[in-house]
């Protein structure tokens, strides 16, 4: 797989998501973000995603790793975003 395709890392983390199998499905996200670092979408997902990590594992550090990607998302929308706003609550 090449490092820059997008849609492939993307569509690879969700069949990870699918498994539940956190992990390699943020290594996915990572590679993701760092090609599109401004993309408040993928950032948002990322969140949710160690959120979702934090609840299976209790690693407080997945958390405030969560909360940083929650506010980044809401700064790189103009507007607002719900969704990242809840996740920071």
């Amino acid at each position: 797989m090449n490092q820059d395709d997008v849609e492939a890392w993307t569509e690879l983390s969700d069949i990870y998501l699918s498994k539940q199998n956190f992990t390699k499905a943020l290594f996915c996200y990572e590679e993701v973000i760092a090609n599109m670092p401004k993309n408040y979408l993928v950032n948002l997902r990322y969140a949710e995603t160690l959120y979702s990590s934090f609840k299976s594992t209790q690693d407080f550090e997945e958390l405030v790793l969560a909360r940083k990607y929650f506010s980044h998302a809401a700064i790189l929308k103009e507007g607002s975003c719900i969704r990242a706003l809840i996740g920071l609550v």
